[in-house]
């Protein structure tokens, strides 16, 4: 039970740790662990080769699952699939997604390394932008309604158990975290129906076809551990199981009482 409280209470930090939804640069960690640069010419044909890109740093969205590996840039605006990293990248990765793991999970990251721009070629998805070769890492962590620069609809959280729900169109979906479950798990994206001051989102997940149901009311709220007042209340039901709690809207402030 006391394991399971300093979990909760942690991942509740990470949701809810400043006032202010807005993207931080955080460096708490700092690790360098290189790969070579980018290859030499052909000693033959060096003076026709164009120059190495030059090594850049990164602030943004670093995801990983049955799609690839992929690092969507905050300043450009720009996503890029990781052609190379350091072998310490996947375990910093697993570590940032803890606890209740999702697939796909997106986490926040400042990294080091050397961008290819797209080229005109058949066969690249027109939402990349080029390959990113990842030589080192600055910070890995959890990605909270504070550092991500993706816009979303709703961060909601709860507490006894503890969970928090990311609600976010351009990520196209509906991510939970039930902590108290150990639990993670991506629902599809589903526009809500809008009644008055409430939303509503019904939808599925695309590998078992499980249910859910959202509720989101303008009104409000109290997340029973901190002065923090939220000005919207959520519900969720999955199955037999009802999470009650409190949400914010993308560039709402939460009230200190």
């Amino acid at each position: 039970m006391q394991k399971m409280l300093v979990t909760g209470l942690l991942a509740l930090f990470l949701f809810a740790c400043t006032d202010t939804p807005a993207p931080t640069a955080n460096t708490t960690n700092t690790l360098t662990d290189t790969l070579s640069a980018v290859p030499p010419a052909n000693s033959g044909q060096r003076a026709a080769v164009a120059p190495p890109p030059p090594l850049q740093t990164l602030r943004g969205m670093y995801q990983s699952g049955t799609n690839g590996d992929a690092f969507y840039d905050c300043t450009a605006g720009k996503t890029y699939r990781v052609n190379a990293k350091p072998q310490v990248l996947d375990s910093l990765y697993y570590q940032a997604c803890q606890p209740a793991p999702y697939e796909n999970e997106s986490v926040y990251a400042v990294v080091r390394g050397y961008v290819t721009p797209r080229a005109d070629a058949s066969g690249t998805p027109a939402s990349i932008d080029g390959e990113f070769s990842i030589t080192g890492i600055d910070t890995m962590t959890a990605k909270s309604m504070f550092n991500t620069c993706r816009p979303f609809d709703f961060w909601c959280m709860g507490t006894e158990p503890f969970w928090g729900l990311l609600i976010s169109e351009q990520e196209a979906g509906l991510f939970l975290k039930n902590i108290g479950a150990d639990q993670g798990k991506a629902f599809a994206w589903a526009a809500p129906k809008v009644k008055g001051d409430s939303w509503t989102y019904t939808t599925t997940d695309p590998g078992t076809k499980e249910k859910v149901n959202v509720v989101v009311r303008k009104t409000a709220c109290s997340d029973g551990m901190s002065d923090r007042r939220y000005n919207y209340a959520v519900e969720i039901r999955i199955g037999e199981q009802t999470l009650r709690g409190c949400a914010i809207r993308y560039g709402e402030r939460v009230v200190r009482e």
